[in-house]
């Protein structure tokens, strides 16, 4: 009788111990099956997102795609390794912001169009920007990011083009040289140029004696500016010096103003400051004007910052913004 007994307790424990066996076993394969689920959810997420992002705010670092997306940027620009060059004509156009602003807004609609997701991917798209003038809006101030060099590359009101720090680890010294070009034509009238770098102050007839030395010095860890003027279409034009360049201090007070002086003169002053960061203001008559920074380590991302995105799969929960 008693062997009958502790035989049933055995076969009892054996079989909940088979039944609890059976059960991690299902439990571990639905959570690995669950996790396949999520991964290639996000994934499917993560893929739609970087396709928006490089359709809209991400700009290629290729000639190829620069080139496309120079077609509706209000300014032109290249990526070489370390290299990071950029042109324009100062002030800005206004019809190539809102031009910008306005492809932008046209994007939104077809991308955030619930029919469209529905039909092909049930992922849910929320993207905002800018309002150009023709949608309705009057912010002409547009913000463009350097990465990982943290630079701000900023269009405010049209006259004013900076290159400043986008976060707090942000480095002057990063920049190891700029070459700043600017094409003056016969609607220009400019006469004087001053300078301040390095605690040294110019007359207003040139920039002699501001830099202790004029070419480049790798061994110097200041940054270096090469700044020419190109006046040779500017029959108004009489500036007694037309290139500076120079190791400065961005840390003290770094400006150069290219003015007219005179009863006669039309042209207002253009100004640059290199004082933490790179600025030029103008309201002229456009002029055309060119940068490059050479930085001391390469430049890995370029993208429009005042867009707000995200992409979702509301089924699952699955999300990706910026």
């Amino acid at each position: 009788m008693k062997k009958g007994v502790l035989f049933s307790l055995i076969v009892f424990i054996l079989l909940s111990l088979l039944l609890t066996v059976v059960l991690l076993t299902q439990k571990q394969g639905n959570s690995s099956e669950t996790a396949l689920v999520d991964a290639s959810v996000y994934k499917k997420v993560s893929d739609k997102y970087s396709n928006v992002a490089s359709t809209s705010f991400v700009l290629g670092k290729a000639e190829a795609e620069s080139l496309i997306d120079q077609r509706l940027l209000p300014f032109n620009y290249s990526i070489d390794e370390n290299t990071f060059t950029t042109s324009f004509d100062l002030p800005i156009s206004n019809s190539k912001v809102n031009n910008y602003l306005s492809s932008l807004n046209e994007f939104k609609i077809f991308i955030t169009n619930d029919e469209y997701s529905n039909e092909y991917d049930s992922m849910l798209v929320d993207f905002n920007t800018l309002l150009s003038d023709s949608w309705g809006g009057n912010d002409l101030n547009l913000h463009f990011n350097i990465h990982p060099q943290c630079i701000d590359y900023k269009l405010t009101d049209l006259n004013e083009v900076s290159f400043s720090s986008e976060c707090s680890d942000f480095n002057y010294f990063s920049i190891i040289r700029q070459d700043l070009n600017i094409t003056l034509d016969s609607s220009h009238d400019f006469n004087a140029i001053s300078c301040n770098f390095n605690g040294a102050s110019s007359g207003p007839s040139n920039c002699t004696g501001v830099f202790d030395k004029i070419t480049f010095d790798p061994a110097d860890p200041r940054p270096y500016l090469h700044f020419e003027i190109f006046d040779s279409e500017c029959p108004l034009c009489m500036l007694s010096q037309t290139i500076i360049s120079g190791h400065f201090d961005p840390l003290q007070e770094s400006t150069a103003t290219i003015s007219c002086t005179g009863a006669t003169c039309a042209t207002p002053g253009l100004d640059l400051n290199f004082n933490k960061a790179t600025t030029l203001h103008y309201t002229g008559v456009q002029i055309g004007t060119s940068i490059a920074f050479d930085f001391n380590h390469s430049v890995d991302l370029f993208e429009f910052n005042d867009v707000n995105v995200s992409v979702e799969n509301s089924y699952f929960g699955t999300k990706r913004w910026r």
